[in-house]
């Protein structure tokens, strides 16, 4: 009887401990970064938008026979010491989970990069470039 007692008890005490740890829920942030700023995404990563290198993609409601893609040069800093400057090949299928991987930390995870604004036909002249991160903490 003591025994059973023992095992409830365990029981109850490893599903209290488990359902605590998943009340946690993941927030999303997006974060924009203007061209030339320098923005930290977390208290060990940050990112300076260096310049877009290319950006060759199909604009909105144009018909092209390929989609094209987006290089921009970033540079990456960790606990505030410059770490690499890297070239970021933004296409429409996303980005390898090995870059995004360069803007994730301990304490946060980036799940997107997009070069915005996307290209568009029908205006005269275009915003000046931001990347946009998405961040889950």
């Amino acid at each position: 009887m003591k025994t059973i007692y023992i095992f409830i008890i365990t029981c109850f005490v490893v599903l209290t401990a488990r359902s605590q740890e998943q009340d946690s829920i993941p927030v999303t942030s997006i974060i924009e970064i203007g061209l030339t700023e320098k923005i930290a995404l977390d208290d060990i990563v940050e990112v300076e938008f260096v310049k877009v290198i290319s950006d060759s993609r199909c604009p909105k409601n144009v018909q092209c026979v390929w989609a094209g893609e987006a290089v921009t040069l970033v540079k990456l800093y960790r606990k505030g010491k410059f770490e690499r400057e890297t070239q970021i090949t933004i296409q429409p299928r996303g980005l390898e989970t090995s870059v995004l991987e360069l803007f994730s930390s301990v304490k946060t995870h980036t799940s997107a990069i997009k070069l915005m604004p996307y290209p568009d036909a029908a205006l005269q002249e275009m915003k000046p470039y931001y990347l946009e991160f998405c961040v889950e903490y």
